[in-house]
């Protein structure tokens, strides 16, 4: 996914300084190394390497005990996560809930701090990935393991890493060790957060229940690809209401444009050498605008899912209306919970206002 600074680009303009072919090549190699590598270790092999990824990332740089600490945790929530994603991923409602009560839990986390967000951010988008696996088609304790196993791969390299970063750091000032944390209470943080007042609390309950109804609804009104709209409304949703409405629009003009762009070719290029030339070209322009404008981004990866469908399985109609119809649902929610907030926010005294 683009990143949430990157919609501040306009419509139809183009981050220069940001789109890269070269980039665009590398992650097309990329893709199609993912791709094989899927078809040779499956869902338990992907659910290592993203457990590895998720934990590393998570685990933040800095002295190396709190890193392993921090490690450990991911890790194991990770894993307890997989588990609940698939069991509760065969029921819209059972979904809706886990997803509803892990999106507050991790917008709460944000009172720890950035590393701790960060954490927070990619175990909430994991749980929505483990929605996609059904627990008859994929053993539960297989693909926990397999994430915990990554996690813990992840974990055991955290000396080396810490020993790179100080091999690497110049000397002076800059190499020392951050200052440590202030001393307190572990759970001040958690505990002012979680006050009614709080403009986390506020905006953590109307992320959860928007996103948890989106699940729901997704899982009701669409049987291909349930899971779609609430991935829509779970990059949408920011505590920054700027960022909310300029994701929505790029989402949404890149949905519908790409959509009419890959029925137009599906309905006019039957030759699949040519359509798998165009899939690739489609993929590869996907990675190089990523960075430079989410519209264009979001206009490439529906062309893709258009293609590779067509490919696959012939019959793009019904993969088109979820498509845009998850895409419509997912940004009319996220709106509606950016109306929210800034209703609460407006009635909020400016001396009490703060950014979640």
């Amino acid at each position: 996914m683009a990143r949430v600074s990157r919609a501040r680009v306009g419509l139809f303009e183009l981050d220069r300084e940001q789109f890269s072919l070269r980039t665009g090549l590398v992650g097309l190699l990329a893709l199609g190394a993912a791709v094989a590598f899927l078809a040779v270790v499956g869902y338990a092999g992907v659910a290592a390497v993203l457990g590895a990824i998720i934990t590393a990332v998570s685990a933040g740089s800095g002295r190396l005990a709190p890193c392993i600490a921090r490690g450990v945790a991911v890790a194991t929530v990770g894993s307890l996560l997989t588990v609940v994603g698939v069991w509760s991923g065969e029921r819209g409602w059972t979904a809706g809930l886990v997803v509803a009560v892990v999106t507050f839990a991790a917008t709460i986390v944000v009172a720890y701090g950035k590393t701790a967000a960060t954490a927070a951010f990619l175990l909430n988008l994991w749980l929505l990935l483990s929605l996609t696996f059904t627990a008859s088609d994929h053993s539960l304790g297989g693909l926990a393991a397999s994430f915990l196993a990554g996690g813990a791969f992840a974990v055991v390299l955290q000396p080396l890493a810490a020993h790179r970063r100080r091999t690497a750091a110049p000397p002076g000032p800059e190499a020392e060790e951050p200052p440590a944390a202030p001393a307190g209470p572990w759970s001040a943080p958690l505990r002012a957060a979680l006050r009614p007042e709080s403009p986390l609390f506020q905006f953590a309950v109307v992320r959860g229940l928007a996103t948890g109804g989106t699940t729901a609804l997704g899982w009701y009104l669409f049987d291909r690809h349930p899971y779609w709209a609430v991935l829509v409304a779970f990059v949408i949703i920011k505590s920054d209401p700027v960022e909310s409405w300029a994701i929505g629009v790029h989402r949404a003009v890149g949905t519908v444009f790409g959509a009419a762009a890959g029925i137009l070719v599906v309905q006019n290029v039957d030759s699949t050498p040519w359509l798998t030339f165009l899939l690739v070209v489609a993929s590869m322009l996907m990675v190089a605008v990523q960075r430079a404008n989410y519209a264009a981004f979001t206009f490439f990866l529906t062309t893709l899912l258009i293609l590779s469908t067509r490919l696959v399985e012939g019959d793009v109609g019904e993969t088109v209306w979820e498509r845009v119809g998850a895409t419509v649902l997912g940004i009319g929610i996220a709106f509606a919970v950016t109306a929210v907030v800034l209703s609460i926010a407006g009635r909020r005294r400016p001396d009490t206002a703060t950014t979640a």
